[in-house]
């Protein structure tokens, strides 16, 4: 009865309780002691293990993702009691968004779980991923900083059995030196952890201290705190019941987001996912390890000096005892296996990509829940200094500062953000309030600002600026609005993203009388295009677009309105883009329902419509233009390009009858990672062939 009274009076307590009832105290019990055991049925395994590795990015955790590296690796192991492992690659094979980005990524270390887990939780197992391993919430003493709660159950019919999985919840009840939050499903009856999911946390999690002293320690908390800004990993390790009898391997699933808080925002996730199959358990065999390991050597490895891409020996000790090795032939061998059921897509396949996608959420959740200072949440930062610098004819140079705060509301982030133009002297005050999600992004944005007037100008980008300051091309037509508007985004599938906006704001016209100091370096007199005027008013505004990628192709259509000021005005566009080896086909085109307001008509004329001619040659309510392009050695890293675009901007009976804008022209393009310079040389030719020899300084997202 006591017992039952203190239980009781623990669940009143959820914050600082260990067990939010007598049920999952109990489940606890049983799992902990089954931990304990750590199951020395299975002496010993063989298996095939096949893994995918896959780099990716993203604007968010939360956003549509383009791949950029998929790698697959087959080995073939051989684990044995107490914790030795050894590892045969036999297999590998590559695939990139660009031949550029290497995709021949060697494993040569233990990258998987190969049992049960130990007391300490790392991830990758022998990597230092974490820094500091974290405590299991199944380990002895366990309770003191971890609290406990069912949450669901699942019923699983077995041959011999109806096995009842139950989700524990467990999250820390205070922050310790490094921990983890998840979900962890047991079997009722035995206590076997059938899936453990879960992220980390921690005030040591990527630093330890390096002395005693408490400047030792606040040093790294400090260093620990920044680096979880940058990384966070989570993990999904699920087990299969082989034989009826033993809880092995069978599907792990884990995530490092390397996320970049200071300059774009976006997000790079590096997913591992790692099958078993093939078992053979309690093989009796002994492993035979190829490379001798001294007592007081901890890795110790043989390499075939001769080529990056020659065989290797690489050994080591376990942290949790034991000892690991992985045997390797030349990359090219292990590339020239051939008997893989399947063909390599840079995609990951659908089922993946919604398990990868279901877990970031479900943790995401979690996380949210905790006290803001244990995420990293809370505190005012500097944030987005991709946008301290930017340049156009309005402005010149002009200089911004974004500060971010996360007040504590899920998923929320504040951004005050303010721009400065040393020509004009303009003052740009914003602010936005951010929620980013699983469910989907909103974002209300208000204040004064410098737009884009076009669809498919980029004004307000560091490429644009680059190439206005340098070369004296400013490929936008601009407008100072003042209001508000909120925007609403969200996935369908993984290769559409959907977003519409809605919203109030004052549309002023602006002059232009920047001037481009370096200009003369290529030819020019420095002096900008005047930037043209637009039909004054307040509006209400409204729009929707859509995105979406495909292998080989990507496209984007979208539909603008503005109602007030005794108008009512409203355009349509799209563009896509397909490739195929050396060859690049690029369309856009639209239509407006107004001739007589400025900022809803569309522009020929420009990088992303017709080279060869200024931003905005010919405008009209409708448009259209074609973009063929050719690269010479595709497979380089410095590429020769030739090209020839076409276009027109007209009133509607004349878009397709008027003579069109043709340009030529060719350059050099360079590719570094998933950025693409280029350096081109274009001229007009045909009808509308008056502008001078243009040169062009752009860079720009591989795809």
């Amino acid at each position: 009865m006591i017992g039952e009274l203190a239980l009781l009076v623990t669940a009143i307590a959820p914050q600082d309780s260990i067990y939010a009832d007598r049920a999952t105290a109990e489940l606890v019990s049983v799992a902990r002691q089954r931990h304990a055991e750590l199951d020395t049925a299975v002496h010993d395994y063989r298996a095939l293990v096949r893994s995918r590795l896959d780099v990716a990015l993203g604007r968010s955790r939360f956003a549509r993702l383009f791949p950029l590296i998929a790698t697959e690796h087959l080995a073939r192991v051989h684990w044995a009691y107490p914790n030795d492992l050894k590892i045969d690659m036999i297999g590998q094979r590559g695939a990139s968004i660009s031949r550029e980005v290497r995709a021949d990524v060697r494993l040569d270390r233990p990258w998987f779980i190969a049992r049960g887990l130990g007391d300490s939780i790392r991830l990758i197992e022998d990597g230092e991923v974490p820094e500091r391993a974290a405590l299991h919430p199944f380990a002895a003493g366990a309770e003191e900083y971890y609290r406990y709660a069912i949450t669901d159950s699942l019923g699983i019919r077995l041959p011999e059995r109806l096995l009842m999985a139950v989700a524990i919840d467990v999250a820390p009840r205070r922050l310790g030196p490094s921990l983890i939050a998840g979900r962890i499903w047991v079997d009722r009856a035995t206590g076997d952890v059938v899936r453990l999911t879960l992220f980390f946390l921690g005030e040591y999690l990527w630093s330890q201290p390096d002395g005693q002293t408490a400047d030792d320690s606040s040093k790294a908390r400090r260093e620990s705190e920044l680096a979880a800004r940058v990384v966070r990993v989570e993990a999904d390790i699920e087990y299969a019941l082989f034989e009826q009898r033993y809880w092995m391997p069978f599907t792990q699933f884990i995530t490092l987001h390397i996320h970049d808080p200071w300059i774009t925002g976006a997000i790079l996730p590096v997913r591992f996912r790692t099958t078993f199959n093939e078992y053979e358990i309690n093989t009796g065999q002994p492993i035979r390890f190829a490379l001798a390991l001294e007592d007081s050597v901890t890795e110790a490895a043989e390499v075939d000096s001769s080529s990056e891409r020659g065989a290797q020996v690489r050994a080591g000790r376990r942290p949790d005892g034991g000892r690991w090795e992985v045997t390797s032939p030349s990359l090219d061998s292990l590339e020239a296996y051939s008997e893989w059921p399947d063909s390599l897509a840079l995609d990951l396949e659908p089922g993946d990509e919604r398990r990868f996608r279901d877990v970031t959420e479900e943790l995401a959740h979690i996380g949210e829940d905790l006290p803001n200072d244990w995420m990293g949440r809370g505190r005012p930062r500097l944030a987005q200094f991709g946008d301290i610098f930017r340049y156009n004819r309005v402005q010149g140079v002009s200089l911004g500062l974004t500060g971010a705060w996360q007040p504590g509301p899920a998923f929320t982030t504040v951004y005050l953000s303010a721009r400065y133009g040393l020509t004009d002297g303009r003052f740009l005050p914003q602010v936005a309030i951010r929620r980013d999600a699983p469910s989907g992004l909103w974002e209300l944005r208000g204040g004064r600002a410098l737009a884009d007037v076009d669809p498919f100008s980029s004004g307000m980008s560091l490429a644009n600026s680059v190439n206005a300051l340098f070369t004296g091309h400013d490929d936008a037509d601009y407008m100072v609005t003042q209001g508000a508007r909120v925007t609403r985004s969200i996935m369908s599938g993984w290769d559409v993203e959907w977003s519409v906006h809605a919203g109030f704001e004052e549309q002023k016209s602006v002059q232009g009388n920047a001037r481009s100091i370096f200009h003369d370096l290529f030819f020019g007199d420095g002096d900008l295009p005047p930037n043209p005027p637009i039909r004054n008013g307040s509006y209400a505004v409204t729009g929707i677009k859509v995105d979406g990628r495909h292998p080989f192709k990507s496209w984007t259509v979208g539909v603008d309105g503005q109602f007030g000021e005794g108008i009512e005005a409203s355009r349509a566009w799209g563009r896509a883009s397909f490739w195929a080896g050396p060859l690049r086909l690029g369309v856009v085109g639209g239509a407006a329902t107004r001739n007589d307001v400025p900022q809803m008509l569309l522009r020929a004329g420009g990088p992303s419509t017709v080279r060869g001619y200024h931003f905005g040659t010919k405008v009209g309510e409708a448009m259209w233009a074609a973009q063929l392009e050719f690269a010479f050695r595709p497979e380089r890293t410095v590429q020769p390009i030739v090209f020839a675009d076409a276009g027109n901007a007209a009133r509607f009976s004349e878009v397709f009858r008027a003579s069109p804008l043709i340009g030529v022209g060719g350059g050099v393009a360079f590719s570094l990672l998933i950025t693409e310079f280029r350096a081109t040389i274009s001229k007009s030719v045909g009808a509308n062939h008056d502008q001078p020899v243009r040169v062009d300084l752009l860079f720009r997202a591989v795809r």
